[in-house]
């Protein structure tokens, strides 16, 4: 007949081999959703060489070292110009995310100038959805849509933070408009980053 100690041994050992399993299905589910993202968008592990400005920047695939550099435009938001009021903070805000970091990029395909449009993420951290959080960019607007990150922009403006702390902050589409694209120097590459 078992014994007390027995039975709760028995217990313990069926707990751990459930949690073990609990696990492996957790770890294959994760495999699969990143494969189902891979698929369905594509996804590309590198490191950031160059910031063009708040929501440009370059990357070269850790897959593929020896090709030149990928133009990518990140994917839902808008950051104010170079020489518009905002820019210069919007640039160094995305610096200071990557700067010296390995990223990974969920392609969403290109944009009207053949640049890869893509979310950026650095340790899991949704970049594009941090700037806009911070206040350092917009929610990207599309005629009746105000863009996947209004939420994110909505709080921003409400806490005042970054561009939306001074009144008449303007949309970069507009400023666009009214103004045309910025003309400026070449930009250096992201601290820590090589050339």
């Amino acid at each position: 007949r078992p014994s007390a100690l027995h039975s709760v041994m028995h217990d313990n050992i069926s707990h751990i081999r459930s949690r073990i399993h609990v696990d492996e299905i957790r770890a294959n589910f994760h495999s699969a959703a990143k494969l189902e993202l891979e698929a369905r968008f594509g996804w590309l592990d590198g490191q950031v060489v160059d910031v063009i400005d708040g929501d440009s920047l370059r990357v070269i695939d850790a897959k593929a070292t020896d090709k030149p550099p990928i133009e990518v435009r990140l994917h839902g938001i808008d950051a104010p110009e170079g020489c518009q009021a905002g820019g210069p903070e919007a640039r160094e805000a995305l610096r200071a995310h990557v700067a010296g970091k390995s990223v990974t990029l969920v392609t969403r395909g290109k944009d009207d100038y053949q640049r890869t449009l893509a979310v950026l993420e650095v340790d899991g951290v949704d970049i594009n959805e941090r700037l806009v959080a911070e206040g350092h960019a917009w929610s990207l607007r599309f005629k009746w849509d105000k863009g996947p990150y209004v939420d994110k922009e909505r709080v921003a403006k409400t806490l005042k933070r970054g561009l939306h702390a001074t009144p008449g902050a303007m949309l970069p589409a507009d400023f666009r408009r009214q103004h045309g694209r910025c003309e400026g120097p070449p930009t250096a590459p992201a601290s820590g980053a090589t050339s």
